[in-house]
């Protein structure tokens, strides 16, 4: 399931509904979402950074929730792995059977909103709106007979696998100069304690690197690719040539892939609706975990 906000519109006032979770304050405004709703052709939420995105997502179960969920339901942050399954269940014959699927490319284009009165900033603020295919059809309209945004080929599949917002996994490599320049936020992304995961948990899985002092990403983020030679199945390393790919031809589908490395330390997947035929099921990238008006985020429920 995508999260997406309950608040879809914004105004010229700044009267702008807070997108991230709980107690966060987005710009001057005091309204929170404690807990997200999961519908089709809203906006998706955004500005959440990685730690907010990986404590909302284990919060889908606490007590009192709007859902009807129980403990006996885990909810987490979705990794690497759990999108690989997905993606070569899409390409398999139980889902697209080998075609591509479409990219989300809808976009409202609602920004520079500012989020005060007062700062007389305007900040990007809305863009991505969930379950399109293509930006024509909706995710219950279907385009040339399919639903070919969704990962399934029909309504009961999964959508915006492909663009509309990067996707947060819960994936990342622990290098050095990660924690020094992000440690707090590092930190909590990871068990919400002040230990420093370097190692994989079974909420989250930590990657090999190389070159983490290295300063072009483009070195670093290769050498580390290569040094991921026993995780497979999240379609990470099968499916790119040297993890440095912005334009890879037709290999799987010529997809992004941009490993992660330096101070960029998390995995993105999918795309954003910009992207075209670069995003995809195959599509990741690397980002430094802050909020930002590109990147949401999507939960699984066990």
């Amino acid at each position: 399931i995508e999260v997406k906000t309950e608040y879809p519109e914004a105004t010229a006032d700044g009267g702008i509904s807070a997108r991230n979770w709980l107690d966060g304050v987005y710009g001057s405004t005091t309204t929170a979402i404690k807990y997200p709703t999961f519908q089709g052709s809203t906006y998706s939420m955004n500005y959440i950074n990685a730690r907010e995105a990986f404590s909302v997502s284990k919060a889908l179960t606490e007590s009192g929730n709007i859902y009807g969920l129980t403990g006996d339901t885990d909810s987490h942050l979705m990794k690497n792995s759990e999108w690989g399954a997905v993606s070569y269940l899409s390409q398999s014959k139980y889902g697209l059977n080998g075609t591509d699927i479409d990219v989300n490319t809808m976009n409202k284009n609602n920004g520079g909103v500012s989020t005060s009165k007062a700062d007389g900033n305007a900040l990007a603020s809305v863009y991505a709106v969930t379950g399109y295919n293509n930006s024509s059809k909706e995710w219950n309209d279907y385009l040339n007979g399919t639903a070919s945004a969704s990962t399934t080929g029909n309504i009961y599949g999964i959508y915006d696998f492909s663009g509309g917002l990067w996707e947060r996994t819960a994936a990342y490599i622990a290098n050095n100069h990660a924690y020094l320049v992000y440690g707090n936020s590092f930190t909590n992304y990871v068990n919400s304690t002040t230990a420093y995961q370097t190692t994989s948990t079974k909420y989250s899985t930590v990657y090999p690197y190389s070159n983490p002092e290295n300063s072009d990403y483009t070195i670093a983020s290769q050498a580390n690719w290569e040094a991921n030679t026993q995780i497979y199945g999240d379609a990470v390393r099968e499916t790119s040539q040297k993890g440095t790919d912005s334009n890879p031809s037709t290999f799987y589908y010529g997809d992004y892939s941009f490993f992660p490395s330096i101070d960029s330390t998390f995995f993105t997947r999918g795309g954003s609706w910009p992207h075209d035929t670069s995003a995809g099921l195959f599509c990741f990238h690397r980002a430094n975990g802050a909020s930002d008006y590109a990147n949401g985020f999507r939960a699984v429920l066990v």
